[in-house]
């Protein structure tokens, strides 16, 4: 046995019934729906307003749709509904929408557009008469699970520009570094080679060539100019290492250390070099 369908005949009921049974109808579904102008104004707006927007129908009745929108998203709602007012197609938008609270929530918006075939007929086109536009939140799961993973795309790929751009600066550094480092070293180098140079033509300046080719400094060109002949320097005998340390000591000045010691008023040795030249001239 087959169920019978249930059909109900509006036109049976009064027309306050009617009235009251469609505005029941209206207030029982959960999305916000608006009645467009082909303007763009709207003429209603439902009573799911004030849950979704905190806004009442007042505030959306009489005024333009696009000044409740988010302005980054105006370019593209005009022109698909300048669109779908020409060719009477239906279509869906992502959208923000402002709330009572100047604050912007994501919407998905179904918009419904009904010609008016009547009138300009002879044009050869029609006009659009009214669109109904039902908009609700834009919070499915499978929606929010792919914003959500677009929000990690977007953020892996500024971290990997920010590596990009912190490697670029590290290598500038590095590079400036090196260049720095070479300045220095070259600087240094030619401090030093100048120093040589300095060095060399010194030398040069006080110094002459032998008869071999032997440098002879200013001092000993000055003794074989002054005794004609050439001194070499006295060689100093050096004390051995295993030698006793010298006993005597200077009655007149108490000294230690002295070449030669002379003989004194208290026997041999009392007296070193200098002291003994004193005594011994008149």
């Amino acid at each position: 046995m087959s169920a019978t369908p249930f059909h109900l005949d509006s036109a049976c009921l009064p027309l306050d019934r009617l009235a009251a049974f469609e505005r029941n109808i209206l207030d029982g579904i959960q999305d916000l729906l608006l009645v467009l102008a082909p303007d763009g104004r709207v003429l209603h707006a439902s009573q799911m307003c004030l849950a979704l927007t905190s806004l009442t129908p007042e505030h959306f009745v009489g005024n333009h749709i696009a000044t409740f929108m988010h302005y980054d998203d105006l370019p593209v709602f005009l022109e698909e509904f300048k669109a779908s007012s020409l060719s009477g197609q239906p279509w869906r938008f992502q959208h923000r929408l402002r709330k009572a609270d100047d604050t912007f929530a994501v919407f998905e918006s179904a918009f419904s557009p009904f010609l008016d075939t009547s009138a300009a007929q002879t044009a050869g086109f029609h006009g659009l008469h009214k669109c109904v536009m039902t908009v609700r939140p834009y919070s499915h799961p499978s929606a929010v699970l792919l914003d959500s993973y677009l929000e990690h795309i977007t953020t892996q790929a500024r971290l990997i520009q920010q590596l990009e751009d912190l490697r670029s600066e590290a290598e500038i550094l590095e590079d400036d570094d090196d260049d720095e480092d070479k300045v220095i070293l070259n600087s240094a180098m030619d401090n030093d080679r100048a120093l040589s140079d300095r060095a060399v033509s010194k030398l040069q300046r006080t110094s002459g060539a032998g008869d071999i080719g032997i440098q002879i400094t200013v001092s000993r060109l000055e003794t074989i100019r002054k005794t004609g002949s050439w001194a070499a320097k006295p060689c100093v005998a050096k004390r051995r290492k295993n030698a006793k340390p010298c006993d005597h000591i200077c009655v007149q000045c108490g000294t230690k250390d002295s070449p030669e010691w002379r003989t004194g008023s208290r026997g041999k040795k009392t007296l070193c070099n200098a002291c003994g030249q004193c005594v011994s001239q008149p």
